[in-house]
């Protein structure tokens, strides 16, 4: 679970104002060691990026990087945020982007899926491991089939062009808050032990 209180929606172009970048479209992705973790994705990610030229100028996106520096092309403006380790930073990161990114080759319940939905950003992901809990396809984000980085491209235009009133991101913050607010997990797990401690003493 997280707390929703920290996560929750900032309002985009003060967010990007915060962080003074330009008041564009804006796609994230970032992790733990996100550049040096294989498991991340992030060769794929940059297939993905590739592929989405064929919807958008180079001057018309930007993408925010946090949890690692890179310093090669990534064929659209890029800026390194480097390592967040406030959490009340990260949110704002996160309510500053139209889409976040996670190419990751398996997971399990990824935080960063957690915290960006609970910030009403959709999600892009493959379908692998326990991404399609969390992401419900063309409801709150879109899951591309593992590995394929044409659909992986599809999903961010997709996201994009179909995010009316950001009713995606709406949709995750609703999810997040059903489902993963720290509250309920942790009230979860008390009527879990509770049960096993009743049981075991029958």
């Amino acid at each position: 679970g997280i707390n929703t209180a920290i996560f929750f929606p900032h309002d985009k172009r003060a967010a990007r104002k915060f962080l003074n970048i330009a008041d564009k479209t804006t796609f994230l992705f970032g992790a733990y060691r996100a550049i040096a973790d294989q498991n991340k994705g992030f060769s794929l990610l940059l297939e993905g990026l590739q592929n989405l030229q064929k919807y958008y100028k180079r001057s018309e996106i930007q993408i925010l990087i946090f949890g690692g520096i890179f310093t090669g092309d990534m064929f659209f403006e890029t800026v390194n945020l480097g390592l967040i380790d406030n959490e009340e930073l990260l949110s704002t990161v996160y309510s500053a982007a139209d889409v976040m990114i996670v190419p990751s080759e398996q997971e399990n319940l990824p935080y960063t899926i957690i915290e960006s939905l609970s910030c009403a950003t959709p999600v892009v992901a493959f379908q692998v491991g326990g991404i399609p809990e969390l992401i419900d396809h063309k409801q709150n984000g879109y899951l591309a089939k593992p590995f394929d980085t044409t659909d992986l491209a599809e999903g961010i235009h997709w996201c994009v062009e179909n995010n009316t009133d950001n009713q995606l991101g709406i949709n995750g913050r609703k999810k997040v808050l059903d489902n993963y607010r720290i509250e309920n997990v942790a009230n979860s797990y008390e009527k879990l032990y509770t049960s096993i401690l009743a049981n075991s003493t029958k």
